[in-house]
Order: C-alpha cells, then sequence, then structure tokens
C-alpha cells in the first residue's frame, strides 16, 4: 500500500515542487522573450520540499552549477541512498528540459508560431539522447525520519551544451522550427 501512495503522490509532490523562474514566468504561462540558451538555465528558484540542511548545501553552490535534489525512504538505507540520488538526477533532467521546452516556446511566440502538441515529448525524447557526463553527487544525508537525501550538480556550461543539442535535434526533427537559432 505504501508503494502505491507514493506511485501517486510522488508525481505531485514532484510538479507542485517545480521551480518557478524569474526570467521565464511560471510554468503555466509561456515566456516573452528570449535571448540566449544561458538565459533559461536556473539555479537560483526557491523550493519548499528541501530539509534545512540540503538548502545549506545548496546555498554554498557556485554559481555555474544546477543542483538537483531527491529524497528516499525505503526499507534499507542503501536503497534509499541509491533512490534519492536517481530522483536528484532527475531533477537535474527535469530542469534542462523545462529551459529547453521554455526557450522553444519563446522563439516560437516571438515569431507567431504556434508548436505542435508533441513538443514536450518530442524535446524529452531528444534530452534522452544526450550524455549526461559531469553529474556529481555533493552531499547526501539521512534525517531523523530515515528518509535519505542527495545533492547532485552539474555544470551550467554543460547544461547549455544539452540545451543545445536538444535545440539541433528539434530543428532536424521539425522543419517548421528552423526560426530556431544554429549550434
Amino acid at each position: 500500500m505504501k508503494n502505491f501512495c507514493a506511485v501517486l503522490i510522488l508525481p505531485a509532490l514532484i510538479l507542485t515542487a517545480c521551480p518557478k523562474d524569474k526570467k521565464t514566468g511560471t510554468p503555466d504561462q509561456p515566456p516573452v522573450q528570449a535571448k540566449t540558451i544561458e538565459d533559461f538555465i536556473f539555479n537560483d528558484a526557491p523550493r519548499n520540499d528541501i530539509p534545512q540542511s540540503a538548502q545549506s548545501t545548496i546555498g554554498k553552490l557556485p554559481n555555474d552549477v544546477l543542483a538537483g535534489f531527491g529524497t528516499a525512504k525505503m526499507a534499507n538505507m542503501s536503497m534509499s541512498r541509491t533512490t534519492a540520488q536517481t530522483r536528484a538526477r532527475t531533477d537535474i533532467f527535469r530542469q534542462i528540459e523545462k529551459s529547453s521546452l521554455d526557450m522553444i516556446n519563446a522563439y516560437a511566440t516571438k515569431n507567431n508560431f504556434i508548436p505542435p502538441e508533441t513538443l514536450p515529448s518530442e524535446v524529452n525524447q531528444a534530452l534522452s539522447k544526450v550524455v549526461f557526463t559531469g553529474l556529481s553527487v555533493v552531499d547526501e544525508d539521512m534525517e531523523n525520519d530515515g528518509s535519505y537525501w542527495a545533492v547532485v550538480t552539474f555544470n551550467k556550461t554543460m547544461a547549455d551544451d544539452a540545451a543545445k543539442e536538444v535545440i539541433k535535434t528539434i530543428k532536424l526533427t521539425m522543419p517548421e522550427m528552423d526560426f530556431l537559432p544554429n549550434y
């Protein structure tokens, strides 16, 4: 029963904890301006789901990294640790995915183009082909309640490169998106 509840509740928590980007608006609204891909990579959005000890770690990180956070409470510490690290890596993946979508939508809006409904899945598929090397676990700990958390970082330059690869792939698979920048 716990696993069934976790499967239902975890996606809701992830969706509600999705950080808002000061530069690109809320997840419900398309951004209105697009400059460079770097404008869409973010790291400074407040998160309510992160324990104070992890927030302290994230607050001390340099500005040139993305931080991903994951938590888990499983049957044993090893499973909790692995799951927390995987969720932290997934958090980074989703940040890059969101920033890529925001950028594409911004360029589409600027060019009076309505992106196809398949765009999110196309971006996800393009991003899944990018190799994420350089992900580092910078801190992890177990809370008093037995839940384990991990903070993973990814260099923003590498994140920019990943997002640029997504743009290249989208341009190849969707010729109508030829207004996107060349990288």
